[in-house]
């Protein structure tokens, strides 16, 4: 009976020195929305019905992007990817707190009715324990949007200090096809931030009631006249700066402009100087 009783005595002691010493493999940690802490999905809702192209909207801890962006895939319930884009932050990344983030995925259409989106922190160092995910069930739909997708630029109240006038972050906005897309990203843009772009952070320097008299595009420039609401009670060079940034990168977005002329009423003279 001594016997057994210092046997398991020893077996006792080895059994607590490998669970004391011996390093135990570490594993990504997968959060199932809506509980997840590192990053969450503002939108596609878990089990929405997607199509392609999809934008995704949400935010995550600034520790999950590397140079302003992580991955996004599309995957089919077989694991094969089927798209993938990366996210961009909305302001700030190099930070602590959590940043908002969009991204638009474009994707093959699959074979599968199910699959996942999968959120993957950015992780140069190739460390299994530096690993994080974030993955949300979807369903897809029986066919592709019949929808393009454009950008309008809008200014962050997570943009870092000092550079709130010059840079501008994209939002992605889905659309009907059309064959004047940037006269359809603007009238995006005069419409402002929505109310879920505004939860992200966006904001914009441009007056309401702003409206275009007329957009043209020849030889790589744009030009686009506005009504008076464009500068009505606009002062400072800050806001003025915000709003040419706004729109000009909005226009610029697309191939056939690198160049953007501003006028009101038709004249160019005096408009949105500070």
């Amino acid at each position: 009976m001594k016997k057994v009783a210092i046997i398991l005595a020893v077996v006792i002691f080895v059994l607590l020195v490998i669970l004391l010493f011996v390093p135990v493999p570490k594993r990504p940690i997968i959060s199932q929305l809506p509980t997840g802490e590192d990053a969450k999905i503002f939108s596609p809702q878990a089990k929405d019905t997607i199509s392609s192209p999809i934008i995704v909207k949400g935010q995550a801890k600034g520790s999950w992007f590397f140079e302003g962006s992580f991955p996004v895939k599309i995957v089919d319930q077989d694991g094969t990817v089927l798209g993938a884009s990366p996210a961009t932050a909305i302001g700030a990344w190099m930070t602590t707190g959590t940043v908002p983030f969009e991204a638009v995925v474009g994707f093959a259409q699959p074979d599968s009715a199910n699959g996942t989106i999968i959120l993957a922190k950015d992780n140069p160092s190739g460390l299994p324990e530096n690993e994080n995910f974030v993955i949300v069930p979807i369903s897809f739909a029986a066919t592709s949007s019949d929808s393009q997708v454009v950008k309008v630029f809008f200014g962050s109240k997570y943009a870092e200090q000092g550079s709130e006038c010059d840079v501008m972050y994209p939002a992605y906005r889905m659309i009907p096809k059309t064959q004047a897309p940037a006269r359809a990203a603007l009238e995006e843009l005069l419409s402002g931030p929505t109310a879920e772009e505004d939860n992200l952070g966006y904001l914009t320097s441009i007056n309401p009631g702003v409206k275009i008299q007329s957009l043209t595009i020849a030889n790589g420039t744009a030009k686009v006249d506005f009504n008076q609401a464009l500068q009505q009670s606009v002062a400072g060079s800050c806001r003025v700066t915000a709003i040419r940034n706004e729109i000009e990168n909005t226009l610029k977005q697309f191939s056939a402009v690198q160049n953007v002329v501003i006028s009101i009423n038709g004249k160019t003279e005096g408009v949105l100087q500070p």
